[in-house]
């Protein structure tokens, strides 16, 4: 069924008395609080149609229709109009002046009200621009990676004595054969290494740099899952950060780019997320991909919500763009 200009106003009512009621509505109530402009008749014969194929539903026994899953997706990609943010937020916005992600994570949280997470690109992706190992002792050493978008450091402790001059010559070695290679594609040979054995742990840095995820008002999500009578493993999700990331990194590969992507939980393979929506946007840093956003109750407000999320990523995309452009 093509939707045409008639069904679309009466859908997008349905979904509007939706979002802000929780509740079913009726013909007669949509023709008094919407301005349609026509009769209850007909708007009745409309809601006839659209439940037919499938956009709205008769949830108990009153005379009322809900929109269903495919109702809400439709409202989603066709008829939702992103708002654009007040001046106070535009203003709360300018005053980040520490541009961490984890900032940006706080900010949208308290703006929305919502449980926000913001991840940091996947390092792993992006291409090696110098590795520096600086000596601090016979046993330890200090592992600077430099990627075209982050700088990632770790101590590491041996279990066998180096020489600083060795381990100098090593930084040669790395930087003259791996510069410009995907770092989880390296690969250090123990032959050329003066770690030898203890390769091992100088190799597992280079290819297993995690992504930072920051989640923030996590207790938002968490009280509506409550009151909702979730399964408690759903609760896990926003509890558990390692599981809460490998999500996010593959929702952001299947996102759509320069825009705000708005994701129902019900579409998702996952039971946990059912009743969920997921409102984000991805900025590029170098040649990796971040994403920050919400997650809230399908019932939400999403043209506002969508339009603080975009002016949060834009702000902190091209901030982020600028200070990168600095340091180069």
């Amino acid at each position: 069924m093509i939707l045409g200009l008639r069904e679309q106003k009466i859908l997008a009512s349905i979904i509007d008395f939706h979002l802000k009621s929780g509740e079913s509505v009726g013909s007669r109530t949509l023709a008094k609080l919407y301005d349609i402009n026509l009769s209850p008749a007909t708007i009745r014969n409309v809601m006839s149609d659209l439940e037919e194929f499938g956009y709205i539903e008769k949830v108990h026994s009153s005379s009322g229709r809900a929109p269903t899953n495919k109702g809400y997706k439709f409202y989603i990609d066709s008829l939702l109009e992103i708002q654009r943010i007040s001046q106070r937020e535009l203003l709360a916005i300018r005053k980040m002046k520490n541009l961490e992600l984890s900032n940006s994570a706080k900010l949208l949280a308290s703006m929305t009200s919502h449980t926000s997470f913001a991840l940091e690109p996947n390092i792993l992706r992006e291409r090696l621009d110098k590795v520096e190992l600086v000596y601090i002792n016979s046993r330890s050493f200090l592992a600077v990676v430099v990627t075209g978008s982050s700088v990632k450091t770790k101590h590491i402790t041996l279990t066998r004595e180096i020489k600083e001059e060795d381990l100098r010559n090593l930084s040669f070695y790395l930087n003259s054969v791996f510069k410009g290679q995907i770092l989880e594609d390296i690969e250090i040979s123990s032959e050329v290494s003066p770690l030898r054995g203890e390769t091992v742990l100088l190799q597992n840095f280079l290819t297993q740099i995690e992504s930072n995820i920051h989640i923030e008002g996590s207790e938002s999500v968490i009280d509506y899952l409550a009151k909702s009578n979730a399964d408690l493993s759903s609760y896990r999700v926003f509890n558990a950060k390692e599981e809460m990331k490998s999500f996010l990194e593959a929702l952001a590969d299947k996102s759509e780019k320069d825009k705000v992507n708005i994701v129902l939980g019900d579409d998702l393979d996952s039971e946990k997320l059912k009743g969920l929506s997921f409102i984000f946007s991805t900025y590029n840093k170098g040649s990796s991909k971040g994403m920050i956003g919400i997650v809230g109750p399908k019932r939400m407000q999403y043209g506002k919500i969508a339009g603080v999320v975009e002016g949060v990523v834009n702000y902190f995309g091209k901030s982020s763009k600028g200070r990168e452009d600095e340091e180069s």
